[in-house]
């Protein structure tokens, strides 16, 4: 294993970020010319403009993102580990190598290209963390054919919507996932949407074991069957910058999920860049994503970032109270991780527990955890720090969406190391991102303000398209910007914090005020585990905040809900304090940790007709135990 390589200091980055944004494209001309393997280079790096809608990267260039990720590889890396597998309980490991996954990759899209699937062929990969789904999605990249993965938490109604949307012609897909030690049966629900999907001619199912489970041939074949009566060998082609990668739909937590469509070349470099830049991942070291592959954070974090810059990347099946809250750390001793990404959501299940099944591991390979997904509050940033992090293990936040590929800001390790951190701070934009802040006019506010989150020139991995548009709202609204729905603060010394989604900021009594902000400080309280604030209608003053909180193990005593809420009053002001702090078991989620709060807002008003699709959520019991906690006498 190679020495890991020294991180950039505080001044390379900013003389980094400074020539990114005085003239881009000579920065990602030479960024992408060395990066990236190019079987015809681009003749220029950028063109085009937000205003106009029409940003255009690396035109003239040709490539191939699965020969990017895996075959350039295997000269240098070919027995280096590619992929360390976790499966839902520990000791279930599987690894390959480069040279290994290569050859997988090759044995389905040699399957694939039997089954009539081209380039520019849509291929639905309906699958839980496992390996396969890593292969699949290159697969499909080394054929050209866009693959769009669904989280296997879905149902059938929603996996019919998308496939149909991309317009699949093949899907992926297993017998059962498995959560926290259950089987979940995906088989039955692919077949519900399959019945009104006639457009899908093949469908190869990964085998786990589970008898009962009936193939349909010829429609249906076995996945391994499939992939084993083919050669470990596959010629791939090459494509253009522009052509696209793949399609995600939008998580669904705050609304109607978007198709989102990425292009090759630009969504692979920022991938791969930011994976650097903002994980600071150096040569050598394993590096470990917990997210689940159905989300963009898997896309580029877990598959595309990691193996186009040659790493061992962790992927994880399982959940991080399974079999107990020291799962992570067991993870991180085992495999000698460096770099762990999570989501704040998940660290705060495990800090319920306290500090004991952190502790209980050796936890010194960690030289980064990042996060991301939510806001990451002062006091998880301070538990990560101080507990698994033992003091010394640099704590970033981090900010991104599906939209863009992934990272846009990152509070960078090497601020960590000069000790300028700001616990709850997203830090700063990466090379190549214009920040502004726009008023609600959408003019930009200089200096300290607080207003909308928007960038203002293109970048490399802005989406393709959005939704049904090439000009969305986010784009056409206020021309000249991308809107990314989501509200901000800059401090003083310009370090970026993300507020909540736009609609999350709640008018009361005249006042603005963030929900981020208010749970914030509900989570400051030690007896706090995680927290949620939403605005609901007020007679008197417009809206009111209603609380809901999750009570660290050992300390739900009958009034946390009234402690809590004077918290808030002492720590904010009367104005920020809840009508009412409700402490419920659990907090709806998608099974990427986002916290659904429009869910929380639609029950807290008693309109269930707003509650919207449901379809992302972890665990559909949470919102009967949210509904009993709202029908007893306030605690508060």
């Amino acid at each position: 294993m190679s020495r890991p390589s020294a991180s950039p200091t505080a001044h390379d980055a900013a003389a980094e970020y400074a020539r990114s944004i005085a003239d881009p494209e000579a920065y990602w001309s030479a960024i992408a010319g060395t990066e990236l393997l190019w079987d015809r280079p681009f003749t220029r790096a950028f063109s085009g403009s937000l205003a106009a809608g029409d940003a255009s990267w690396f035109d003239g260039g040709v490539l191939n993102a699965c020969v990017n990720c895996v075959d350039r590889h295997l000269a240098a890396r070919g027995e280096r580990t590619a992929l360390i597998w976790e499966g839902d309980e520990p000791g279930s490991t599987r690894t390959f190598t480069y040279r290994e996954l290569h050859g997988e990759i090759c044995r389905l899209a040699n399957a694939l290209q039997r089954r009539g699937v081209e380039a520019g062929d849509g291929v639905g990969i309906y699958l839980p963390t496992v390996p396969e789904a890593v292969v699949a999605m290159l697969a499909c990249a080394r054929l050209g054919a866009v693959h769009c993965v669904v989280f296997a938490g879905f149902g059938s109604e929603a996996l019919r919507q998308r496939l149909a949307a991309a317009d699949c012609r093949v899907l992926i897909t297993a017998d059962i996932a498995m959560r926290a030690g259950k089987a979940i049966a995906l088989k039955p629900i692919a077949d519900r949407a399959l019945a009104a999907l006639p457009g899908i001619h093949s469908v190869l199912v990964l085998r786990r074991g589970v008898p009962g489970i009936t193939l349909s041939e010829p429609r249906e074949l076995c996945l391994r069957r499939a992939m084993d009566a083919e050669s470990p060998a596959h010629r791939a082609a090459a494509f253009p910058s522009a052509h696209p990668l793949f399609v995600l739909h939008t998580s669904g937590s705050t609304g109607t999920p978007k198709a989102v469509l990425h292009a090759t070349a630009g969504s692979l470099l920022w991938a791969m860049r930011t994976h650097r830049l903002a994980l600071d991942w150096r040569e050598g070291e394993v590096y470990a994503c917990v997210a689940d592959i159905g989300w963009i954070t898997g896309h580029s974090y877990i598959v595309y970032g990691p193996l186009g810059n040659g790493a061992t990347t962790l992927l994880c099946e399982g959940v991080p109270t399974h079999p107990d809250p020291g799962r992570y750390w067991a993870m991180v001793e085992q495999h000698r991780v460096a770099v762990l990404f999570t989501v704040p959501t998940a660290v705060r299940a495990i800090a319920r527990h306290g500090d004991a099944p952190a502790l209980a591991h050796d936890r010194s390979s960690l030289r980064v955890i990042a996060t991301a997904g939510e806001a990451l509050d002062a006091a998880t940033w301070r538990w990560l720090r101080d507990v698994p992090g033992g003091g010394s293990c640099a704590v970033i936040d981090i900010y991104g969406q599906t939209e863009a590929a992934g990272h846009l800001l990152a509070a960078r390790p090497q601020a960590f190391a000069m000790g300028a951190s700001k616990p709850g701070s997203v830090g700063s934009p990466l090379p190549g991102v214009v920040v502004a802040v726009l008023d609600g006019a959408g003019n930009p506010l200089v200096g300290e303000a607080a207003g909308m989150l928007a960038i203002g020139a293109p970048w490399p991995g802005l989406a393709k398209s959005i939704g049904d548009r090439r000009d969305p709202d986010c784009l056409a609204r206020h021309p000249g910007f991308y809107l990314t729905g989501d509200g901000c603060r800059r401090d003083a010394d310009g370090h970026l914090w993300i507020t909540g989604r736009v609609d999350d900021v709640v008018n009361v009594s005249g006042v603005r005020l963030g929900t981020v902000e208010i749970e914030a400080a509900l989570l400051a309280h030690p007896a706090c585990a995680e927290a949620a604030v939403v605005g609901v209608p007020h007679a008197l003053k417009g809206s009111a905040l209603i609380a809901f909180a999750v009570a660290r193990v050992g300390q739900d005593e009958p009034r946390l809900g009234a402690v809590l809420r004077a918290a808030v009053r002492a720590g904010i002001g009367p104005i920020a304090a809840p009508e009412r702090v409700v402490m419920v078991p659990a907090l709806p989620k998608t099974r990427s940790g986002k916290l659904m709060r429009r869910v929380l807002r639609a029950l807290a008003m008693g309109d269930d007709g707003a509650l919207g699709d449901l379809t992302a959520l972890a665990e559909p019991s949470v919102i009967d135990d949210v509904r009993r906690a709202l029908s007893e006498l306030p605690n508060s």
